[in-house]
């Protein structure tokens, strides 16, 4: 595996005509080789395999899994030759990427949680297995304790299949969370931080909003608690960001609450952070198409709850129509 990635790294500036297309050729036979030697190890009894060796982390061996062509993406080796030859851009220092393959893992698990993430945005039926699919590939293979485990985690917590799950993978990326935090400051003139936004927290933002989303996502029961929730939420500014607040805002399309009138508040304010946010500059990383049916969604919620605000049809939202009086 990590003479594969030693070949794309040497190859990765080579000036030389085909260079690229050789060291895939190259890297993909080393790969298809750590395969054949892992079968031929497992195939093997206890006694007979080399107690020297260290064995393959299970992220790793996940990775091994995956086609040669997915795991070394232009992404993934840029990555892996910045951080050889120290070079710019450079990732973000994360403490839990100890070797090259752990940083190949991290980047293929990244890769896959974008390619849920912004299926997420998708109304059509298929997107939900892409969905699943894409998160159990990213958790396989992410390095634990790392920064793409702690947002794969947020993610599980954003999309669970029930309350249960929802419970319980939230606990797990809350406690990730909390250990990545420094311990709070206890003494009188302390501030007082609300859970899931400290001021000192070394966790990215967008995790933090996705953590609260899922949060509220479990409190759709109690009308006046989500409403506080969603007054607190950031405005999104990042793929993670932006598929937590669709989430809690198609859910609450579904299942509303039992006071119309917060709930309706609720889903306005949500669909105007969101819309501004995946419109701003910072949701170009998102496909067009993808942006364009989420603002589609937001601006109809919007409109409907101004209408329903106001107490009759003839009410229109001047954000949004008065421009095309103009």
């Amino acid at each position: 595996m990590l003479q594969a990635l030693h070949i794309r790294i040497l190859f990765h500036s080579a000036p030389f005509p085909l260079s690229h297309t050789l060291a895939a050729h190259l890297a993909r036979n080393k790969w298809s080789a750590a395969c054949a030697l892992k079968l031929v190890t497992d195939a093997l009894p206890a006694t007979s395999t080399d107690v020297s060796v260290e064995p393959l982390a299970p992220h790793l061996l996940a990775l091994l899994a995956q086609p040669a062509n997915a795991v070394f993406s232009d992404a993934a080796i840029k990555t892996a030759h910045a951080l050889t030859y120290n070079t710019p851009p450079l990732p973000a220092d994360d403490r839990a990427i100890r070797s090259p393959l752990d940083a190949l893992s991290a980047t293929f698990s990244t890769f896959n949680l974008h390619a849920a993430l912004e299926s997420s945005l998708l109304s059509s039926s298929s997107s939900s297995k892409t969905l699943s699919a894409k998160l159990s590939t990213a958790l396989a293979t992410a390095p634990p304790g790392s920064t793409p485990h702690l947002r794969v985690l947020a993610t599980l917590a954003l999309f669970a299949p029930s309350s249960a799950d929802r419970g319980e993978n939230l606990a797990l990326a809350l406690a990730e969370a909390a250990a990545r935090d420094p311990p709070p400051e206890t003494g009188p003139l302390a501030p007082k931080a609300l859970l899931l936004r400290t001021t000192t927290s070394v966790v990215e933002g967008d995790v933090h909003l996705a953590l609260a989303c899922a949060s509220t996502l479990q409190h759709l029961a109690y009308p006046l608690r989500v409403l506080v929730d969603i007054e607190g939420l950031a405005r999104p500014n990042s793929l993670l960001g932006f598929a937590a607040c669709y989430a809690v805002l198609r859910t609450m399309q579904v299942k509303g609450g039992d006071d119309g009138a917060i709930a309706g508040k609720a889903m306005e304010t949500l669909a105007g952070n969101l819309r501004v946010g995946i419109g701003g500059p910072r949701g170009e990383e998102v496909e067009k198409s993808v942006r364009e049916g989420v603002v589609g969604v937001c601006v109809g919620v919007v409109r409907a709850c101004v209408v329903v605000g106001g107490g009759g049809e003839e009410e229109v939202d001047a954000g949004y129509e008065s421009t095309s009086d103009e």
